[in-house]
């Protein structure tokens, strides 16, 4: 994704969903960056989960990760 783009936070989203096949959609994308060359871009995805044992709910929540790189 290029810095310069104007639609670069919308194309790092695409690129988020797009990497997660089997996964379901991100419940939210969160972008941080001033986009600037040399500072650092996060990204963090949160996707829903649960976990069923014999038909009933154990557990549930969200899961989250976070990537940072430097904007180039």
């Amino acid at each position: 994704t290029a810095r310069q783009s104007a639609t670069r936070v919308t194309d790092v989203k695409t690129k988020v969903t797009s990497s997660s096949d089997n996964l379901v959609l991100a419940k939210d994308i969160t972008i941080t960056s001033t986009w600037v060359h040399g500072d650092d871009v996060s990204v963090k995805a949160t996707v829903p989960y649960s976990i069923s044992l014999l038909g009933l709910v154990i557990a549930s929540g969200n899961l989250s990760s976070t990537t940072t790189e430097r904007v180039e």
